[in-house]
């Protein structure tokens, strides 16, 4: 727990911190108003004292732009103290965050469900995405992008050279925890509170489709010789049409007939300026996170190859990335109507910012798709240097290419806080074999089928895992353990089952990039009598061997355990209970060799009030 009273160190510390600043940012509200009131006030007392002298020349002015000046340079301070505030708040609340991780409580709210895929091979059976999973452990990112990239790591497995790669970079970021908060808060305080509150769908929608709008060539109106004219004349020809009413040399009416003049222009462009800024603004406050977590990348200096290849993808786009933001935040202004009416149709505001962001999709447009893969990758790499981090037991895997060798020791499950964890060793190699694993209920089957297959998806996706040591070869990994009836497609628990079973046989049948299955089926054909039951495990196990597939299957089929022993492609473990006593069941979730004929369903049923023995 060490690491966890590391973090609510910091947490305390951070907090403090925060504690002074709001002080500060208080104090300074106060001055602000007082010195604006002495300001309006001696600037009145000195303009009703010296009305005989000229504007010019009374110090009433003098004491003005004084005033002014002073309240702007206190106004400066207020906003450096209010980033201050904001910025410990955010760090303060990051340690407490991962203080409860390890605690066993997660606190952030984004599930990842938007990535759930209905037919993926093991998402919903290993928790990888929901209120209680694998990618609300991990996630540390703040933007979709980042979110996305991580949810993608999660449910693919990468090459070989791409684990080494991410486990280097992840090894370097590991140590480097005030960088890593430093950037996560510093994204974090970019979004608006609108961004915050967005859906993922929302956000998954903006970002496609400012990426669409990048991806299309330049508007050619924009170059096209009277809108290069009309941006500059027109409005200075207001200025001075303006100027001249005021003065009294031209009727109102001239003024009036450029400015209607103004608003034809304006017309002419509103249709595509409307689409370019719906495309754009709602990721403003995005490309404001990503080019904070870019100028992050971009100050570090690294020696794990990613890292610095990343570095150099992203040269020069911080800036490009922000002026994008502000020119989308100038061209969204043109929705408020008072703004419209009395600044935009004047010095025809959407043409100018039309232009600027039709010229930097022209620079930029084929380097914005991969700048915000760089967040993306990131922000991946700090959540899962967060884990490594936090965790600071669990170790990088050995990866394997050649054969099916996967063993374990200490081996347990992520999700389960490490006083209440149980680890188990674990060695499993050769293709086309099938581990048996049998016991009772409740002794740890699901669990531990879970542990493995949640601690491979880790592996492959270049993370550290929950164990002393581990080797895993690259696999594809494929479970079946939740298989539920659907009245909407008139599937029963046991037919939706079996069609889980085709997916794997098809999947094994064609391959995946070429890797092998590993397959962890539990509880298989548990919604069938006992002979077909038997029969149909019986022919799948012989099916699977000839494959290279290998994997594990829990099951309560006593017979099929001790039939598999003269099998040479299965072994048999198993979990047990034990009755204490006084009566209660006693589990040690540990696996050992061999069939389990020892259940524990008739004491259950009976400690639930059932008399097993009563006669009818």
């Amino acid at each position: 727990m060490a690491n966890t009273e590391q973090f609510r160190q910091r947490q305390a510390r951070f907090g403090a911190s925060e504690q002074g600043h709001q002080r500060r940012f208080n104090q300074l509200a106060v001055g602000r108003a007082l010195l604006f009131l002495t300001g309006a006030f001696v600037t009145y007392f000195l303009a009703k004292t010296y009305t005989e002298l000229p504007v010019i020349a009374s110090p009433a002015l003098l004491s003005f732009v004084a005033f002014v000046a002073a309240y702007l340079w206190v106004l400066t301070i207020h906003q450096r103290v209010r980033y201050q505030r904001n910025r410990t708040r955010f760090l303060k609340d990051l340690n407490a965050d991962e203080a409860f991780r390890l605690e066993g409580t997660l606190t952030r709210p984004e599930l990842g469900l938007e990535f759930e895929e209905p037919f993926h091979p093991y998402t919903a059976d290993l928790d990888v995405f929901g209120s209680r999973s694998l990618f609300r452990l991990l996630n540390r990112t703040r933007t979709y992008t980042g979110a996305q990239t991580l949810a993608t790591w999660l449910k693919t497995p990468a090459s070989f050279s791409e684990i080494k790669a991410r486990q280097q970079a992840i090894a370097e970021l590991t140590p480097k925890l005030d960088w890593r908060q430093d950037t996560e808060a510093t994204a974090a305080m970019q979004r608006s509170a609108d961004a915050q509150s967005a859906d993922a769908q929302s956000a998954n929608q903006s970002t496609e489709a400012l990426l669409d709008w990048a991806s299309q060539p330049e508007n050619p109106v924009v170059n096209q010789l009277w809108y290069r004219a009309a941006r500059w004349v027109l409005p200075l020809l207001v200025f001075a049409l303006v100027t001249a009413w005021f003065l009294e040399v031209v009727p109102f009416a001239t003024l009036f007939v450029v400015l209607v003049f103004n608003g034809l222009v304006l017309g002419r462009l509103h249709s595509v300026v409307k689409q370019a800024v719906d495309q754009t603004y709602r990721v403003a406050s995005a490309m404001r996170s990503a080019a904070a977590v870019l100028e992050r990348l971009e100050s570090e200096s690294f020696g794990a190859e990613k890292l610095r290849h990343l570095q150099k993808q992203m040269a020069d786009s911080p800036a490009a990335i922000r002026r994008l933001g502000r020119i989308v935040g100038a061209l969204s202004y043109r929705q408020n109507p008072y703004f419209s009416l009395f600044i935009g149709l004047p010095t025809l505001w959407d043409v100018h910012y039309f232009a600027q962001l039709e010229h930097w999709k022209q620079h930029h447009r084929h380097d914005l798709a991969n700048w915000l893969a760089v967040v993306g990758e990131l922000e991946a790499l700090n959540s899962l240097a967060g884990l490594a981090f936090a965790e600071s037991e669990f170790v990088f895997p050995e990866i394997k290419t050649d054969g099916f060798d996967l063993k374990a020791s200490a081996l347990g499950h992520v999700l389960i806080p490490t006083e209440k964890r149980i680890a188990n060793e674990f060695n499993f190699a050769g293709n086309g074999r099938t581990m048996l694993v049998t016991g009772s209920n409740m002794s740890g089957k699901s669990t531990f089928l879970r542990t493995l297959g949640t601690n491979t998806v880790l592996a492959l996706a270049g993370s550290v895992v929950c164990a002393r040591t581990m080797t895993c070869p690259l696999v594809q990994v494929f479970t079946s353990m939740r298989t539920q009836d659907s009245l909407e497609e008139s599937t029963s628990s046991f037919y939706a089952e079996l069609k889980r079973l085709r997916q794997l046989l098809e999947l094994v049948r064609q391959g995946q990039n070429g890797l092998p299955v590993l397959y962890l089926l539990d509880e298989i054909l548990k919604g069938t009598n006992s002979r077909d039951r038997n029969g149909g495990a019986r022919a799948l196990i012989h099916q699977l061997h000839e494959t290279n597939a290998s994997g594990l299957i829990s099951t309560h089929d006593v017979e099929l355990g001790d039939e598999a022993v003269a099998w040479d492609f299965v072994e048999n473990y198993h979990f047990r209970s034990d009755l204490a006593p006084d009566g209660t069941l006693l589990f040690d979730y540990t696996l050992r060799p061999g069939v389990c004929h020892s259940f524990n369903a008739s004491e259950l049923m009976r400690q639930m009030g059932i008399r097993i023995n009563a006669e009818f």
